[in-house]
């Protein structure tokens, strides 16, 4: 699969060393290491990551959907 973005995060310092730490052990940089965690959370089903997040999409659910035929210009 070709890769198209790259996404740029800024991190506490704590959570940079425990990356780097657990990606050492697989041989990973740091980029592979959150990138084999993001590609975890996909497979996982995309969960929500706070509180907030599950109830957004709660709401969105309850959102009326349009299909496209049926959008205003």
């Amino acid at each position: 699969m070709k890769t198209k973005d790259r996404i740029s995060a800024t991190l506490p310092d704590y959570i940079i060393q425990e990356i780097e730490r657990c990606g050492a052990l697989l041989e990973l940089t740091k980029a592979e290491y959150l990138t084999a965690i993001a590609k975890k959370w996909f497979a996982d089903g995309t969960p929500p990551v706070t509180p907030e997040e599950i109830i957004l999409r709660k709401q969105a659910e309850k959102q009326p959907k349009i299909s496209p035929q049926k959008k205003m210009i």
